[in-house]
């Protein structure tokens, strides 16, 4: 049973390099160690440039560049963003701060909007009923609607831009 599951574990495993596992192993010849040796010298050699490609590339350099100028850019560009301070939490804070404030001063002021908005269209809708009544005369129950409207036109905000192009900035 012990002997299973070691030959399982060694087909299991499946080598990269060397000889293959088992006792039963048929030794390499000369001409097979070369073929694999050059195989794994390919498969290195191919990983390599694949990596430079890819630092070129985010180095923004021509991939043709010699390795040193390429390692000396990608150091050159590392510690230039290094330098660069970000912004501490405190300001990230503030900001995120004052900007949660105007979204909620957008918020209301669409919703005034919207309020009057209906209020109009609600006027709207009496004065048309009024209109198409029989008798010409209107309703009384419509008089409640018509001096309930509250057309404040007023705003509470102290903005100096119109907020519609502050909505057009923000959900572009």
């Amino acid at each position: 049973m012990e002997n299973q599951d070691h030959s399982l574990a060694l087909n299991a495993q499946k080598r990269k390099r060397g000889r293959p596992a088992g006792k039963n192993r048929q030794p390499l010849d000369k001409e097979e160690r070369k073929a694999r040796n050059a195989q794994y010298e390919r498969e290195r050699r191919v990983g390599i440039a694949t990596a430079t490609a890819e630092l070129a590339d985010a180095a923004g350099v021509d991939q043709s560049v010699s390795m040193s100028v390429l390692l000396n850019t990608a150091l050159h560009i590392l510690s230039k963003a290094s330098k660069v301070p970000s912004p501490s939490a405190e300001t990230m804070r503030k900001r995120n701060l004052s900007m949660s404030r105007e979204i909620q001063d957008l918020e209301r002021f669409l919703e005034k909007k919207e309020k009057r908005t209906k209020q109009t269209q609600g006027l709207e809708n009496v004065i048309h009923n009024e209109s198409s009544s029989s008798k010409g005369e209107p309703n009384p129950d419509d008089f409640d609607v018509l001096f309930n409207v509250n057309l404040d036109l007023s705003s509470d905000f102290d903005l100096d831009i119109d907020p519609c192009d502050l909505l057009k900035t923000c959900f572009d």
